[in-house]
């Protein structure tokens, strides 16, 4: 701000002298904005309540409290009505008058009968001295009144070498005179006598600007209207001011109303109620065999009350671009610890992607709202053929070995949208002792592959790569990456005792080759090394690919977690 305290001869001061200094220069308050002109009550006990979850050490407004412009009685049950209200701070609040407040010499014996303070007045607070003036039912500084501008004109040469002067009032006469590159008497009375800070109000809408070293704050709105809506960047939203002194300077912040919470706004058990909402207690499930388009099928909704109050809301669908739900809106009520189940009919009008999304809003807890909204999980099945003679891994993809097979090619992101992947192909086939896997990458920049890691079980999913979750029986996931040049990471995951074997490696085959505009994987992998002694069986399997180039991936399941339920079926027989 300014000076520095210059301890000339010091021959000796002791710490504990030291930071008690330091202490008592620092210190918060807040500052109150308008609260009428078409007052928003709910908006300004709002902005007291997050006020009082700061508590500063005080408070002061920058005037207009009450609507006014009436009858002595009237004004005085309206100033009952705020001290009411301003009964949730429990620290000292100092009062500026507004023109609401202050418009006749009746009302200025009201504003200082409800307040307790003269309509100007002053006082220190440790290292500072707070100036607040009246200029309610003045248009600019001369008519605030010879007395007053005396007064002020002492006051500020008594007090100018003070470490910190702010002042406070409320119309913003500073925006038509300085501001404006005008004579400005007020301001130069200020700048010779070493005015840190000015507050004003009146206008509903944040605004500053430095001249001449003195700082010049318009407040926004605390609770009067601000116009047709909210503009952030205007600084037309409601909302207090916290300021900081720490020495010789002030740090001040606007603060958005309804941005302050308390610390107990969630609890660990509402906390974990929510991720069970999102994971457990809503599902959408519908089945569809890779590549079959039906014209309508099945959807399944599940939602489990987990509260002790009765649920009473609508299952609601966005049915998107490609897909029609029918109906696409349904009332339910579920009793406590009950159980909806819910049937759709999901009818496919175009292409598999974007995914239909289900919204539910889940209340529970003390008035918590969780808002469910995630795309419906369709289980993707495909068949493995059974080849009498084995594929050679040799990285060419040969048609004559791979023609007859199924091909995955629908690969979405987890928001239930169209990966932003190259085309990428993946199919299967198999015999009684291995598993086969081909995989086609598009790659339209393909000098741009990243494939730096070649020993295995380096962290090749950092790496241009395709990876897989396979688990046959539900109690193991081994998860498998391979990036482009056939490097290999793997591990095994252990669902029942939740440990995770990173020394475990499959005895797998692999081979990678590079083409114009892909690369290509192909992969054998031991029946027995992935737990399966069944002939004929079916495979919980998700696949993913990663394309480091955008850093984009793809799904074949929308999900990519250590659950056999989220992943979709590979079909041996």
């Amino acid at each position: 701000m300014k000076r520095m305290f210059l301890f000339g001869l010091v021959v000796f001061i002791s710490l504990i002298f030291v930071q008690n200094l330091r202490a008592s220069d620092n210190y918060h308050f807040a500052i109150l904005g308008d609260r009428t002109g078409g007052a928003n009550q709910e908006a300004f006990e709002m902005v007291l309540r997050d006020i009082e979850r700061l508590h500063p050490d005080f408070m002061i407004t920058v005037g207009d409290q009450i609507e006014g412009y009436t009858d002595r009685e009237t004004a005085e049950k309206e100033w009952d009505e705020i001290l009411k209200c301003m009964k949730v701070v429990t620290f000292p609040v100092f009062y500026a008058a507004g023109n609401h407040d202050i418009y006749c010499e009746e009302s200025e014996k009201v504003f200082s009968e409800k307040t307790g303070f003269k309509s100007y007045y002053t006082f220190d607070y440790e290292n500072s001295h707070f100036v607040i003036l009246n200029n309610s039912t003045a248009e600019n500084f001369e008519q605030m009144g010879k007395e007053q501008i005396e007064w002020l004109k002492c006051d500020l040469r008594t007090n100018r070498d003070k470490e910190n002067i702010f002042v406070f009032m409320h119309k913003p006469f500073w925006a038509h005179g300085i501001a404006e590159g005008n004579e400005d008497a007020m301001h130069t009375l200020f700048k010779e006598n070493n005015v840190d800070v000015v507050f004003t109000g009146h206008w509903h809408q944040y605004a500053s600007n430095e001249y001449d070293g003195v700082k010049y704050i318009l407040v926004g709105s605390s609770g009067g209207d601000y116009g047709p809506k909210e503009n952030i960047g205007l600084g037309m939203f409601y909302q207090f001011m916290w300021c900081k002194v720490d020495g010789d300077k002030l740090y001040a912040s606007i603060i958005k109303a309804g941005n302050i919470y308390d610390d107990d706004l969630v609890t660990i058990e509402e906390e974990q109620m929510s991720y069970e909402i999102s994971h457990n207690l809503i599902t959408s499930e519908a089945e569809l065999f890779e590549g079959e388009r039906k014209k309508s099928m099945d959807v399944s909704v599940r939602i489990i009350n987990k509260t002790k109050k009765k649920i009473e809301n609508e299952i609601n669908w966005n049915s998107k671009m490609n897909w029609k739900v029918s109906p696409e809106s349904r009332p339910t009520e579920i009793a406590p610890n009950d159980t909806l189940h819910s049937t759709f009919q999901l009818i496919q009008k175009g292409g598999f992607y974007p995914l239909p999304t289900i919204s539910f809003v889940y209340p529970f807890g003390r008035d918590k709202r969780y808002e469910y909204e995630k795309p419906v999980f369709v289980h993707k099945k495909i068949n493995s053929e059974r080849v009498e003679k084995a594929p050679v891994i040799d990285g060419k993809l040969g048609k004559k070995e791979w023609t007859s097979t199924v091909t995955v090619s629908n690969f979405g992101n987890f928001d239930g949208n169209k990966a932003k992947i190259d085309e990428t192909e993946v199919s299967f086939s198999h015999d009684s002792e291995n598993l086969y896997i081909g995989a086609r990458c598009g790659e339209d920049e393909i000098d741009k592959l990243k494939a730096e890691l070649t020993n295995r079980d380096d962290p090749v999913y950092q790496d241009d790569c395709i990876g897989f979750l396979i688990s046959p029986h539900g109690n193991y996931v081994y998860h498998i990456y391979v990036n482009t040049i056939g490097t290999i990471w793997d591990k095994k995951v252990d669902l029942e005792d939740g440990k995770q074997d990173e020394s475990w490696n499959a005895n797998c085959e692999v081979k990678c080759s590079k083409n114009e505009d892909s690369w290509v994987m192909e992969m054998k992998v031991p029946l027995t090394d992935i737990g399966i002694t069944d002939k004929t069986c079916e495979i919980s399997m998700n696949i993913r690919r990663k394309q480091y180039r955008n850093r984009e991936s793809g799904v074949w399941m929308i999900d990519w977690v250590y659950d056999p339920s989220r992943y979709g079926t590979v079909i041996l027989r």
